[in-house]
């Protein structure tokens, strides 16, 4: 990387939690005032960027699968497994290079490794996620959202709550919700999977439901939901890792309907976005040198609240603490240590 003064690419566009919003700029004008008033040295921001060759490859990995892991994926059980079991050259990612084994390595035994119970994968129309049956609910989903996304909304909300008969041991149901006093709330928001008839169908599926008090689920989760489409519109994409905080045993929470589909006490929202860093002598031409990246996350109690969303961030580090899981996994350590020590300043309070 070059060691000259590079800018730092920062929409200047204010977009309130309320959904109202200054008169935006344009493209051009968001570029040319960010270049102009939030340049700022690279050397103060290399170690946590990426190169644009990394940011090609950790954004070029959209599912996961059988030979790859997106970047919103996280490490869980079922992850590392998918892992293990395809550990091959081709199949390293950035971040795990240094932990990862050879075939040659690997035991018998670990190649037989069977799935891990509780822990189910599904990839649908805009998102994965990770079911757990011991508590009738995912722990997690996760997704890319997108500015073009927002901006050509095909459906509003489809409301066909039904049990997801991709779960083989059978997924929550929505008679499980009924005179419970808890909403059906959506993991992965159905605003946010607007975008296509199939996705937002997919969105309505109770794998994608957890049991959340009104209060919370259309006052502050609401506000921080639209607080995510603000980022994604501010700065082009945005990865999403969220769902509840189960840091106990399903047995030791309260628990509704048929299914007995526990009762989270917490939720969570870890978030990534690349900010993109420009060369001082390309300014001109808009060519990208390397991509700042930027984290934060939001653990919020499953009950009303008065406080603002900010009351409620913290480091992907803590998050990562109560969740047990790895967020951002393939990113290249050294960016991940950092980028996920600190609340990147783009999700602080205006």
């Amino acid at each position: 990387m070059k060691n000259i003064k590079l800018h730092l690419f920062l929409s200047a566009t204010i977009l309130l939690l309320t959904g109202c919003s200054t008169v935006p700029y344009t493209q051009t004008e968001q570029t040319e005032h960010a270049r102009t008033e939030n340049g700022r040295l690279y050397q103060e921001l290399a170690p946590s960027c990426v190169t644009a060759e990394e940011y090609n490859y950790l954004t070029g990995i959209w599912n996961s699968g059988q030979d790859s892991l997106a970047l919103q994926i996280p490490l869980c059980k079922a992850t590392s497994h998918l892992l293990r079991q395809n550990r091959k050259q081709s199949f390293t990612v950035i971040g795990l290079q240094g932990s990862a084994e050879n075939d040659s390595d690997t035991s018998a035994k670990e190649k037989d490794e069977k799935p891990p119970k509780d822990h189910e994968l599904h990839t649908y129309a805009g998102y994965t996620l990770c079911y757990r049956e011991s508590y009738e609910q995912s722990e997690w989903v996760a997704y890319s959202l997108t500015r073009s996304q927002l901006e050509h909304k095909v459906t509003g909300r489809t409301n066909d709550f039904r049990a997801d008969t991709l779960i083989s041991t059978g997924s929550a149901k929505p008679a499980d919700y009924k005179g419970s006093g808890f909403d059906r709330g959506h993991l992965a928001p159905a605003a946010d999977m607007a975008w296509s008839l199939k996705s937002a169908h997919d969105s309505f599926l109770m794998s994608n439901m957890s049991p959340q008090a009104p209060s919370f689920n259309r006052v502050i989760w609401k506000l921080l939901e639209e607080a995510v489409r603000n980022w994604a519109q501010q700065y082009g994409t945005i990865y999403v890792v969220t769902g509840p905080v189960l840091e106990k045993e399903s047995n030791e929470y309260q628990s509704i309907g048929e299914s007995e589909v526990a009762v989270p006490e917490y939720f969570y929202k870890a978030l990534l976005v690349f900010i993109p860093v420009y060369a001082e002598n390309n300014s001109a031409t808009g060519e990208i040198e390397a991509y700042h990246v930027q984290c934060a996350a939001f653990i919020v109690p499953n009950k009303g609240s008065g406080k603002d969303i900010y009351k409620f961030i913290c480091s992907v580090d803590l998050a990562e603490e109560r969740t047990g899981l790895d967020f951002f996994a393939n990113l290249p350590d050294e960016v991940e240590n950092l980028a996920e020590s600190e609340c990147g300043e783009i999700f602080l309070e205006p």
